[in-house]
């Protein structure tokens, strides 16, 4: 909802400490104010912990026997600078997923884990962890 009709659309003046950036603050301009515009962070677990659960005993939560339901809760909606593996990912769930843009800390840091011989796969949010941006659309 940020820098839509519902979003004040307020910024900050270049802050000095983060190389002169300006940086959004959002303020809900309707009913209920900020407390209405919310996002949610998901994370789905990784393959393994899954494999882990079912074979402790619960086989039903295995990753194959879980993902159709992960799957089902997602409208997926891919990006031009993400290769997202769509056979992981849906197009008619409840929840509106996007891939939220790297920050740059966040390139850094994954440039040192390549770096140190860490495999980066192409979609890693399917691979061994999931870190999605769920926006709901009104």
């Amino acid at each position: 909802m940020q820098n839509t009709s519902f979003d004040w659309n307020f910024k900050t003046i270049r802050q000095k400490r983060i190389n002169g950036r300006i940086e959004s603050i959002p303020q809900g301009r309707f009913l209920g104010g900020s407390s209405t515009m919310n996002g949610i962070v998901i994370i789905w677990g990784v393959k393994e912990d899954y494999d882990r659960i079912a074979n402790i005993g619960n086989p039903e939560w295995s990753w194959n026997e879980m993902l159709p339901f992960l799957k089902a809760s997602e409208t997926f909606h891919p990006s031009e600078w993400h290769q997202a593996a769509m056979t992981c990912h849906s197009t008619n769930g409840p929840l509106h997923t996007e891939v939220y843009p790297t920050a740059p800390i966040s390139k850094k840091v994954l440039e040192s884990f390549i770096d140190s011989g860490f495999d980066c796969k192409s979609d890693m949010f399917v691979q061994r962890w999931i870190w999605r941006l769920v926006t709901f659309i009104l």
